[in-house]
C-alpha cells in the first residue's frame, strides 16, 4: 500500500552489531546470563536497573518513583509485570473552571415608579345655558321669539301643534342670514310650519342645507310622531352667533316629549 515495512525491534543494528531490545527476565543463577525460559531463576522487570557495572552484577530491586505533585496522582509500575507502566489522573481537568460570579453590589439599586395622573376635563354631555344678552320678546302664532340688539332671534319657544299645509314665506326663506348667508345654506324655520310656526322673518335662520335635511329634520320628525301619538311636546330652541355674524354657529335644543326632557347641541354645518 506504499509503506515502508515494519521492523522488528531485533532487527535493528548499528555499527557494533545486532542490538537486542527484547526482555528476557531469565536468569541462570550461577553465572548470571540470560538463559531460556524455565532455566535460572526469573526476575521481574518493569524499570529495573542493572547493577554492578557488569553481567555478574545481577539486579536490583527497582525503586518506586515520587510521585509528582501535579494535581494528578501518580501510579508506578507493579511488581511481576512485563514492563513499568505509569498514569496521570487529573492532570488536566475535564471541566472548565466555573467563571466566579460577579460581585454583587454592595448597595441594591432602587427602581422606582411614578405614576402620573392627567386630569381630563369631562365632557359635558348636555350644554349650559348661557345667560342671553338683553333682548325684547316678540310672540306670533302662539310662539314666543327673543331678539337681541341686532335684530337676530337668539331663542323661539312654545308648545307645538300640528297644523300641516301651511304656505311659506319665500321672502323670509330667501333673506334669511345675510350678509353673512353661506352658498349652501337654506332659508330654515326655527318652528317648522308644520306645527303652526309663524312666515315671521325672526322664525327663519341661514341654516346648513345638509343640516336642514338631516339632524335637524330628524327631531322635528319625533315631535310629529309624538304629537300623533297624543301627547304632549314644548320646546325651547337657542342660537349660539359669533361676533356679528347672523349666522347662528350652533343650535340648542330644549324638549319635553310627554314628560321627558331632551338636550341637543348640533352645529349648523354639515
Amino acid at each position: 500500500m506504499g509503506l515502508a515495512p515494519v521492523v522488528q525491534p531485533s532487527e535493528i543494528s548499528n555499527e557494533a552489531g545486532a542490538l537486542e531490545f527484547k526482555f528476557n527476565p531469565w536468569h541462570d543463577t550461577e553465572n548470571g546470563q540470560f538463559t531460556f525460559k524455565g532455566q535460572g531463576q526469573r526476575f521481574a522487570g518493569g524499570g529495573g536497573s542493572f547493577g554492578g557495572g557488569g553481567a555478574s552484577g545481577g539486579w536490583s530491586k527497582p525503586k518506586a518513583p515520587k510521585p509528582k505533585n501535579d494535581g494528578g496522582n501518580f501510579r508506578g509500575g507493579e511488581p511481576g509485570g512485563d514492563q513499568a507502566s505509569r498514569s496521570w489522573d487529573g492532570a488536566k481537568p475535564t471541566t472548565p473552571p466555573t467563571k466566579p460570579l460577579a460581585k454583587p453590589l454592595a448597595k441594591p439599586i432602587e427602581v422606582r415608579t411614578k405614576i402620573v395622573r392627567t386630569t381630563v376635563p369631562k365632557v359635558l354631555e348636555t350644554p349650559v345655558e348661557r345667560p342671553l344678552p338683553t333682548t325684547r320678546k316678540i310672540s306670533a302664532g302662539g310662539y314666543d321669539f327673543e331678539v337681541d340688539e341686532q335684530d337676530r332671534t337668539v331663542r323661539a319657544s312654545g308648545q307645538l301643534r300640528l297644523q300641516p299645509d301651511q304656505p311659506r314665506s319665500r321672502d323670509a326663506q330667501t333673506n334669511a342670514g345675510k350678509p353673512n348667508r353661506e352658498q349652501n345654506d337654506h332659508g330654515g324655520h326655527f318652528i317648522a310650519r308644520e306645527f303652526g310656526g309663524p312666515e315671521i322673518s325672526y322664525n327663519h335662520f341661514a341654516q346648513n342645507a345638509r343640516f336642514n335635511l338631516s339632524e335637524y329634520r330628524v327631531i322635528e320628525n319625533k315631535w310629529k310622531k309624538a304629537l300623533k301619538a297624543g301627547k304632549r311636546v314644548t320646546v325651547d330652541i337657542q342660537a349660539d352667533y359669533t361676533g356679528n355674524s347672523r349666522r347662528p354657529d350652533w343650535i340648542f335644543v330644549f324638549s319635553n316629549i310627554g314628560g321627558i326632557d331632551e338636550i341637543r347641541r348640533m352645529p349648523n354645518k354639515k
